[in-house]
């Protein structure tokens, strides 16, 4: 099995393991914003990334609606959930959000971040 190599702004499923054990775990997939460099997800056993799910706050400030050009409309990243994901534990890519996108996600990050 090849490890995927995400790009920043991919949305991808995942599955994490349960420590010690090969297979993953029964809770179901999450989806993920990739934010990471693209450069750097290549060559790291991880990537950074953020919740998309469908019941965020509904809080400017905290999440970005995606939009109907992106996958997952009416979806929400979530930015002030990081997580670092393990490669191989992303198990389908669902598609790659547009430029205004993932400029919102950060500026609203920088926000979050500044506040």
């Amino acid at each position: 099995m090849s490890v995927p190599e995400p790009l920043r702004g991919d949305i991808w499923s995942f599955l994490p393991t349960i420590a010690g054990r090969d297979k993953p775990s029964s809770l179901g997939a999450d989806r993920v914003l990739v934010i990471s460099n693209s450069t750097a997800n290549a060559l790291l056993p991880t990537v950074l990334a953020l919740p998309v799910v469908t019941d965020a706050p509904r809080m400017p400030a905290l999440a970005v609606e995606l939009s109907a050009e992106d996958p997952l409309p009416g979806c929400s990243v979530v930015v002030y959930q990081a997580k670092t994901v393990y490669r191989p534990w992303l198990v389908e890519r669902i598609g790659r959000v547009t430029e205004a996108t993932l400029h919102s996600v950060f500026a609203v990050m920088v926000g979050y971040l500044d506040r």
